[in-house]
């Protein structure tokens, strides 16, 4: 990443990732982001990074979302994955995935505009799901 602020920012918020107990799985270009969910010992992926050139199911830069197929699966993730889709399409600047995928992508420029509620998202879903309310 070549721009340092867009590349703190994605730090900033790994960091935050890390804390709330999400995994982070690297690939040789990309990372996935996974919530461990009490329905099965495999987490649930709710955001992508990838770079400018399309790649898996044509996802660039950072994506919030969920595999519908991988859901299935994850019964009790399943209100809380909707309304974290929900939220994060309503960001400012975000784009609306194409095909499997059901969330948001987030272009450099739009990851700095929504930095904190970015994050907040992230910390929302993953106190819904623990049984947590989600933060005012």
């Amino acid at each position: 990443l070549s721009d340092a602020t867009y590349r703190e920012a994605l730090g900033d918020l790994l960091a935050r990732c890390r804390s709330l107990g999400l995994r982070i799985v690297w690939g040789a270009n990309d990372a996935s982001i996974r919530m461990p969910i009490a329905d099965t010992n495999e987490p649930l992926s709710i955001a992508w990074l990838f770079g400018e050139r399309p790649s898996w199911y044509g996802l660039t830069h950072l994506t919030l979302g969920f595999d519908p197929g991988s859901l299935r699966s994850r019964p009790s993730a399943e209100a809380a994955a909707d309304t974290f889709a929900r939220q994060a399409a309503e960001l400012p600047d975000g784009h609306p995935t194409k095909g499997v995928i059901v969330g948001t992508t987030f272009s450099p420029a739009a990851v700095l505009l929504n930095r904190e509620a970015l994050s907040n998202l992230l910390e929302d879903l993953v106190g819904t799901v623990n049984g947590e309310a989600p933060a005012e």
